[in-house]
């Protein structure tokens, strides 16, 4: 079922540079807009920055996500590459799964997806292990769950053991 249902460009600033794909849901044109406009949560575009810097740093960065609609559970997958002057996103459905009922319009929320980010270094803490933000995306399916996403700010314990080492 693998197909691309949007695709943009963004420029070094994060302003929305060109379209592709189905944008029906959004009512005013996006072109010159801030991607940020659309993006609500300050720990998700803390996320997205970190995917960006990689990916303006050359790295193919792609991922899993949840994006559902009222009517479907959809899986999605997202493609961020180096392009001309700024950055190209795919989303690409991967499945649709229709809903036994459509959500209401306000949907409750089931609690939140907490994610531990190192205060330091800016890894993030999956399992036993500390991670950089793609692997903790792509190993964790940290965008994948329902939830939302939420940061909890910590120290890894490489940093912790650093910063004990400079106060002895």
């Amino acid at each position: 079922m693998s197909e691309v249902i949007v695709r943009y460009t963004v420029d070094d600033d994060e302003v929305i540079q060109s379209t592709d794909g189905d944008w029906s849901l959004v009512e005013t044109d996006v072109i010159g807009t801030s991607l940020w406009d659309y993006v609500r949560s300050e720990t998700l575009r803390d996320i997205y920055r970190a995917l960006f810097a990689r990916a303006r740093g050359g790295e193919d960065v792609a991922f899993e996500y949840r994006c559902d609609s009222f009517t479907h559970r959809r899986f999605m997958r997202m493609r961020i590459a180096k392009s001309g002057e700024g950055l190209t996103c795919e989303s690409i459905l991967l499945d649709a799964i229709p809903r036994d009922e459509p959500l209401p319009i306000v949907a409750a929320s089931r609690g939140h997806n907490l994610v531990t980010r190192c205060s330091v270094c800016n890894t993030y803490g999956v399992g036993r292990d500390w991670v950089d933000v793609i692997d903790a995306v792509t190993a964790s399916r940290l965008l994948a769950d329902e939830r939302p996403v939420r940061t909890i700010h910590g120290v890894c314990p490489s940093c912790i053991q650093s910063l004990r080492g400079l106060t002895a």
